[in-house]
């Protein structure tokens, strides 16, 4: 017993240390991960504040900058920027889509420079000119294509044309390039067939931009520059003026004063169209001047938020600007972001994460870009992010680190795990396996009819397997003890023991209960006489003999020894044929009694047989029962037993009734005969078998 409780101690111990030795592990792997994502929180953060400052001058082209010099700097480190839709801005080109994958008219206008209408959509090429040259290559005759669909559906073209020449002047102030404004609005009375004449007048009535407006009063000026005032049509001959009030925005502020309501109103004189090949080229017309001036304004990224708008007015139904390349810069056909950035600018919370695993492991921390007021004076005010930096950072070396922690635990744990398997495997064969077996084999034994076997070695006062051996040696001889006993007694005795041991009492329950039986008795005839003239032991050897093969066959013939009394035997059969099988049995005793006598021997068997209603139940004391059937049947079995001549039997009438007609048993009548204790003759029966058996 001390050595299995050293042995479990042991066992415990050595899980105790091998986990606590894991979590350690886990414990100082956490700490390197933490470490890792916290410098590169950190690193984060400094680089989003350089780009933040960056951008608040205004200029994308520094931005990219930066960027590519924090790549070069960082090797390790990859900046990525995303505008408010998740769309990746200042990144590294992709490679130029090959010409096969791109739309025939796309290609041919790249080729070409020429404009293109097919299947309903335009295709604008975007010439670089010198003036673009300040921030592209002057090589290429394109710096793009601008591919538009107009809306099927009918739209406000005043209001249209309105919302788009708003939009580009304040994209054009906001990058403080006021000074640009004059050619932008020359150059689209030029090239929109519709557009007449665009001037811009501030607080005082005077004109900023532009030129004078004919048909423009300082009455309409004055009253559009209030907080209640809307956009409004004057009818003119020949077309309309539109003027839109120029209201205040955060990203105004800067050059105006915030308590001014509206700071100047824009006006534009409009010529009747209505052809709509002349509308579709006054809209490409606009966009694609409004695209040239912003891009001069070095607002680059800017184009989307213009594009955006153009495609918010309901005038086309689908809108995509190419570069020289064919590489799509802006499209609006709807897109997913991808979800470490979608997650991002919808909760405006920064996250960070580990993403890859071992060698391509990386801390990937993303910021969303705020919309605060100093950003609003490009942007707008009207989202509340205008995007999100990502940076990413190679733990590599810290994820190396790990895993050569990770494998020296593992080894140390497999280790400690292959010596304690080693000796409990050892002390279990000897302790438990070893012994288990031995009991088996005794069981294994037992189970196939063995009781003269047993457990050794084993001793009542050892450990648990000895003790257990010691006790399936009890069960042994319990068994052995119940096997001898049922020769002693009855199988309903033997039942009715079994029902006391199942029972909550563990006692024979008293009383007893009716049931229908037949009832055999046999009887040797000259026992008397034989026994006065041999020695005792023959006499037992001969009953023993007799009884031996009245038994078999009452055995055979699924019939139940009550008891053996002397010479007597008495047997239970049940059933609705027992009768039968009782008569058959007799018949065949008798024989097989006169069969069994050895030479000298004249001994004889007589059988009685009834049957009917008896009592089934235990008789006795509370200390010594016999389980037996009582009742008039039994007696009447007895008298017709003793009635019965030397290999006669003799059965009631109820048996003759309960046999019905038989095919190898023949039941004779007989003179009926005055039982003891009854008052009127009994008829009986002489049961043999039919001659067509005998012969």
């Amino acid at each position: 017993m001390l050595v299995k409780v050293f042995l479990a101690v042991g066992l415990v111990v050595t899980i105790a240390l091998v986990t606590l030795a894991w979590r350690q592990t886990r414990g100082e792997i956490s700490q390197l991960k933490a470490a890792a994502q916290d410098s590169a929180e950190q690193l984060a953060k400094v680089i989003v504040g350089n780009i933040e400052t960056t951008m608040l001058q205004g200029d994308g082209i520094h931005v990219k900058n930066q960027v590519q010099r924090i790549q070069l700097a960082l090797p390790d480190a990859e900046v990525r920027i995303y505008d408010p839709r998740g769309l990746e801005v200042f990144g590294q080109l992709p490679a130029p889509p090959p010409r096969s994958a791109l739309a025939a008219p796309l290609v041919a206008t790249l080729s070409d420079g020429q404009l293109r209408v097919e299947d309903g959509r335009e295709w604008r090429p975007v010439a670089n000119e010198e003036r673009c040259h300040q921030c592209h290559p002057a090589g290429p005759a394109l710096r793009g294509v601008v591919a538009l669909t107009p809306a099927s559906t009918p739209y406000a073209r005043e209001q249209v044309l309105g919302e788009l020449l708003e939009d580009g002047f304040v994209q054009i102030m906001t990058a403080e390039q006021g000074g640009e404004l004059d050619s932008y609005f020359a150059e689209l009375s030029a090239r929109a067939p519709g557009i007449q004449a665009v001037g811009v007048y501030g607080v005082d009535g005077s004109r900023a931009f532009g030129v004078d407006v004919a048909g423009v009063t300082s009455e309409m000026i004055s009253r559009h520059l209030h907080a209640a005032a809307t956009r409004t049509q004057v009818p003119v001959a020949g077309g309309a003026i539109e003027l839109i009030p120029l209201r205040m925005q955060e990203r105004c502020e800067q050059c105006h004063e915030p308590d001014v309501p509206v700071r100047g109103v824009l006006a534009v004189s409009l010529a009747a169209v209505t052809q709509p090949s002349t509308r579709a080229a006054e809209l490409s017309a606009m966009i694609d001047t409004s695209l040239r001036f912003i891009m001069l304004s070095s607002l680059g990224r800017m184009i989307g938020a213009f594009l955006d708008e153009v495609v918010a007015t309901g005038a086309v139904s689908e809108l995509s600007l190419y570069d020289a390349d064919g590489r799509t810069y802006y499209t609006s056909v709807p897109h997913s972001a991808q979800v470490h950035v979608g997650a991002v600018l919808a909760t405006r919370m920064a996250a960070s994460s580990f993403v890859g695993a071992s060698e391509t492991e990386r801390v990937r921390v993303v910021h969303p870009l705020i919309n605060d007021a100093k950003c609003a004076r490009c942007h707008g005010s009207d989202l509340p992010v205008r995007g999100a930096v990502s940076v990413s950072v190679s733990t590599r070396a810290a994820a190396e680190a790990r895993d050569t922690a990770e494998r020296r635990a593992l080894v140390v744990i497999a280790l400690a795990l292959v010596v304690v398997l080693a000796v409990l495997y050892a002390l279990l064969r000897t302790l438990v396996v070893s012994p288990v077996r031995k009991i088996g084999a005794v069981a294994d034994a037992v189970g196939q009819g063995q009781l003269d076997v047993s457990v050794s070695g084993v001793h009542p006062h050892g450990d648990e397997m000895q003790r257990l051996g010691t006790r399936v040696n009890e069960m042994i001889r319990g068994l052995r003890t119940e096997f001898h006993m049922r020769r002693f007694v009855s199988q309903s005795t033997v039942d009715a023991a079994r029902g006391a041991a199942r029972a909550t009492s563990g006692r024979v329950a008293a009383g007893g209960e009716r049931c229908i039986a037949t009832i055999l008795f046999t009887d040797i005839r000259g026992f008397t006489a034989y026994s006065e003239t041999v020695q005792p032991e023959a006499v037992v050897e001969m009953l023993n003999r007799f009884l031996q093969v009245q038994a078999d066959i009452v055995v055979r013939y699924g019939g139940d020894i009550d008891k053996f009394v002397g010479d007597e035997l008495m047997a239970v059969f049940r059933g609705v044929d027992g009768a039968a099988r009782a008569v058959r049995a007799a018949i065949e005793m008798v024989a097989a009694v006169e069969q069994t006598r050895l030479v000298g021997e004249t001994l004889t068997v007589g059988a009685g047989v009834s049957t009917g209603e008896v009592v089934q139940g235990p008789i006795g004391s509370a200390d010594r029962m016999d389980f037996t059937v009582i009742g008039d049947v039994v007696n009447i079995g007895a008298r017709l037993c003793s009635a019965a001549q030397g290999s006669e039997v003799i059965v009631s009438e109820a048996v003759r009734d309960a046999c019905g007609q038989l095919d190898d048993v023949e039941l004779e009548e007989m003179e009926a005969l005055q039982l003891k204790g009854k008052r009127h003759a009994f008829a009986v029966y002489r049961a043999k078998p039919r001659r067509s058996r005998q012969s």
